[in-house]
């Protein structure tokens, strides 16, 4: 079983910037339209594997 510290720890930025999560390169944002953190932006994808 996978825990939470694990997949939360998937949810950054690596060297070249791009989201360890999804391996997107461009910018996250909030629903505002904000800039965010990838752990924010895949909050509720993170808690459904939980």
């Amino acid at each position: 079983m996978i825990d939470a510290g694990e997949l939360e720890g998937r949810a950054v930025l690596d060297a070249s910037g791009r989201c360890g999560w999804c391996g997107s390169a461009t910018l996250h944002k909030d629903e505002f339209g904000f800039p965010t953190t990838p752990l924010s932006y895949h909050r509720a994808e993170i808690d459904a594997m939980l």
